[in-house]
């Protein structure tokens, strides 16, 4: 649920990784600068201790999850109406406008 649902969609990036001891932790990186590190206190198999870390980050994160839902959310042609331009290429005056640009 990590990378795929929080991760992906507000542009995170989730790195999982274990110590030398054996603990698992994941590192996530919610911006520019801001990495935090999440860790499993018991060592586990790869793939139990990806969830477990997965789920640590997951409550730890939630503040910041709830703060990327509460953004407003507009569509692109809202934000920038007036920059947007739509090309239909098999029009002759289309083709025309866009040379002369």
């Amino acid at each position: 649920k990590l990378q795929q649902q929080v991760c992906q969609k507000y542009g995170w990036s989730a790195d999982y990784g274990s110590t030398e001891d054996g603990h698992w932790y994941v590192d996530v990186t919610i911006g520019l600068g801001d990495k935090r590190r999440y860790s499993a206190t018991e060592k586990q198999a790869k793939k139990k201790a990806k969830e477990t870390v997965s789920a640590i980050a997951l409550q730890e994160l939630e503040t910041d999850i709830q703060h990327e839902e509460s953004k407003p959310v507009k569509e692109l042609s809202q934000v920038f109406s007036a920059q947007l331009t739509i090309f239909d290429s098999s029009d002759a005056a289309t083709w025309e406008m866009f040379w002369k640009n």
